[in-house]
C-alpha cells in the first residue's frame, strides 16, 4: 500500500503498465488494490475507475474502507452521487452508510429510476446491513410507490410484545394504495408469525385505513375471522 501511494510520482512506462494491467484482471477487493486504482485515477487514468469502484464492492476479509476514501475518490472528481449508486452495495459499513444517507438526503428533484433503483439493492443486500437504516430506506421508497422494502415495514408495523421498542412510527397508511395481492400476503404473514410476534390488533388498524382496496381488504377480514390467533380479534 505504501508503494502504491507513490505510484503518482512514477514516470509512464512498462512498470505502471503492469500495475494498471494487473488491477483491470484483479478480482480481489483488498486496500492495496483500491490503493492502486486511485493512485492511478489521481494520475488522470479515468478508465481504471469502474474497476476501481468494483473492488470496494467486493467481499472483503477485513474492514478497510474509511471516510477518507469516499472523500478523496469525491476530490478525484468522481461525482459524489454516482458514487454513492455506486457503494450502496459495498459489503463496507463506511462505504454504504455513507452512500445511503447522502441519496436520502437528495431533493425530490435530484432522485430518478437510478437513485431509486440503488436503494432498491441496498435492501436486497439482506440483514446484514444495520437495520434502522434499511427502514429508512423502506420507508423512502414505500413513500415513492416502490414495495421493495414492504415485508420489513409490515414487521415494524405489526411489532408484538417480542418487540415492544419496534412499534409502528409513520406507518399507519401502510395498506393504503398497496395491491390487493400484497395485502393477502400480508395477512398470510400476520397470522402465520403469531400473535407474539405480529400484533392481529395493530393489523386491523392498518386494514382500517380508508385507502386500503375494499376487496382485499375483505378478504383479509374473512382469513382473520377463520384463522386469527385471539378471540378479541375475531370479535372485532
Amino acid at each position: 500500500v505504501v508503494v502504491a501511494v507513490s505510484f503518482p510520482l512514477w514516470p509512464d512506462g512498462p512498470a505502471l503498465a503492469a500495475v494498471r494491467a494487473a488491477l483491470l484482471a484483479s478480482d480481489e477487493g483488498t486496500e492495496l488494490m483500491f490503493t492502486i486504482g486511485l493512485s492511478l485515477l489521481e494520475r488522470g487514468d479515468e478508465g481504471v475507475l469502474q474497476a476501481l469502484l468494483d473492488v470496494c464492492r467486493r467481499p472483503r476479509n477485513e474492514l478497510w474502507f474509511r471516510q477518507v476514501h469516499f472523500d478523496r475518490l469525491v476530490a478525484l472528481g468522481v461525482p459524489a452521487v454516482r458514487l454513492a449508486i455506486e457503494l450502496v452495495t459495498s459489503p463496507h459499513p463506511i462505504a454504504y452508510q455513507k452512500a445511503v444517507l447522502l441519496l436520502l438526503g437528495l431533493k425530490d428533484s435530484q432522485v430518478d429510476d437510478e437513485v431509486v433503483a440503488a436503494l432498491a439493492a441496498f435492501l436486497g443486500c439482506g440483514a446484514g446491513r444495520l437495520r434502522s437504516l434499511r427502514l429508512r430506506v423502506a420507508k423512502w421508497l414505500h413513500d415513492r410507490g416502490d414495495h421493495t422494502g414492504f415485508p420489513l415495514l409490515l414487521r415494524q408495523a405489526v411489532a408484538g410484545k417480542a418487540a415492544e421498542g419496534d412499534k409502528a412510527e409513520g406507518l399507519d397508511a401502510l395498506l393504503a394504495g398497496a395491491l390487493a395481492a400484497l395485502i393477502v400476503e400480508a395477512v398470510r404473514a400476520v397470522l402465520a408469525a403469531g400473535s407474539t410476534v405480529a400484533d392481529e390488533g395493530r393489523f386491523l388498524d392498518l386494514l382500517e385505513h380508508p385507502g386500503v382496496d375494499p376487496d382485499a381488504r375483505d378478504e383479509a377480514y374473512a382469513a382473520l375471522l377463520k384463522d386469527a390467533s385471539l378471540n378479541r380479534t375475531r370479535s372485532r
